[in-house]
């Protein structure tokens, strides 16, 4: 018996964004039947408006860093040694002392 016809790749990419969106909705706390739907649509609108073209995704670094800076503007208690002062927020993100420093400093200077 010969062995089943695999998609075509696109397909395949399909599928892995819609697993993707799929997941990412749920852990959103969308219903699971919901998400699914949202994650077909949410998918079918790329394959629309991108498909066909090669489109270069960049890995979002410059998101990742303005949500961790987010976060730990967020939860700084004013303090160098408190439980959200600067060497804690340091140990929990994975920056220097002096990072910390200057992402409370540009913060500061964003607000004016």
């Amino acid at each position: 018996m010969p062995a089943p016809k695999r998609p075509p790749a696109c397909l395949e990419t399909l599928h892995e964004l819609m697993d993707l969106a799929q997941a990412e909705l749920a852990a959103c706390n969308i219903e699971p039947a919901r998400a699914g739907d949202l994650a077909a649509r949410i998918v079918g609108r790329i394959a629309r408006e991108f498909g066909g073209s090669l489109v270069y995704l960049p890995k979002g670094l410059e998101l990742t860093r303005r949500a961790r800076d987010r976060e730990l503007v967020a939860a700084f208690d004013g303090t160098t040694q408190g439980p959200n002062g600067i060497a804690a927020l340091s140990r929990r993100h994975g920056l220097s002392v002096q990072a910390v420093y200057r992402t409370l400093a540009r913060h500061r200077a964003a607000k004016g």
